[in-house]
């Protein structure tokens, strides 16, 4: 029987076609249901540009490497989709886009900045290769919570991030 609604988060860009997906699902809802899609939206920002530490411009530097390492491991484009535009082809009427957004400006809480530092952390291994000398000292001084300068300690955090959602009805 169709669905009432279809949801996809995080997932899309990973498929070699996402098209024929949004396609096979348009085919699984009912006529008026609906399809609910997030994917990539502005990139996150965790780290001020200045640190005090290290050459002025981590943040950017860091945000580089991590699209380059995500990139590495997605099907050419996946970064450059118009998910509203895709959707739109596949037979079904956008009704919205927006970004969703997390912004918290400094100083981030305790839980904040400890999500802050398993993040830098869990993307070290990846991004380690793709930095110099002067940026893995830098991010191994964020990510070693015994160090003064690691994200636990620092009240100059901040935590943007940002999913694009697309709502749509199939016609």
């Amino acid at each position: 029987d169709p669905v009432d609604v279809a949801w996809a988060s995080m997932v899309l860009h990973h498929l070699p076609d996402p098209t024929a997906t949004v396609a096979a699902a348009r085919d699984a809802l009912r006529p008026g249901g609906l399809l609910a899609v997030i994917e990539f939206g502005p990139p996150t920002a965790l780290v001020p540009d200045d640190l005090g530490f290290g050459r002025p411009g981590f943040a950017a530097r860091q945000r580089d490497a991590m699209r380059a390492a995500v990139s590495d491991h997605l099907p050419e484009g996946a970064f450059d989709i118009d998910w509203a535009a895709a959707i739109g082809a596949a037979g079904f009427d956008v009704v919205e886009t927006t970004i969703l957004r997390i912004d918290r400006p400094p100083p981030l809480d305790p839980d904040s900045r400890r999500w802050v530092l398993e993040g830098l952390h869990h993307f070290a291994s990846v991004i380690e290769s793709r930095l110099d000398d002067e940026d893995q000292m830098v991010l191994a001084a964020l990510t070693d919570p015994h160090d003064t300068r690691a994200a636990v300690h620092r009240a100059d955090l901040e935590l943007h991030q940002a999913r694009t959602m697309v709502l749509a009805r199939r016609i």
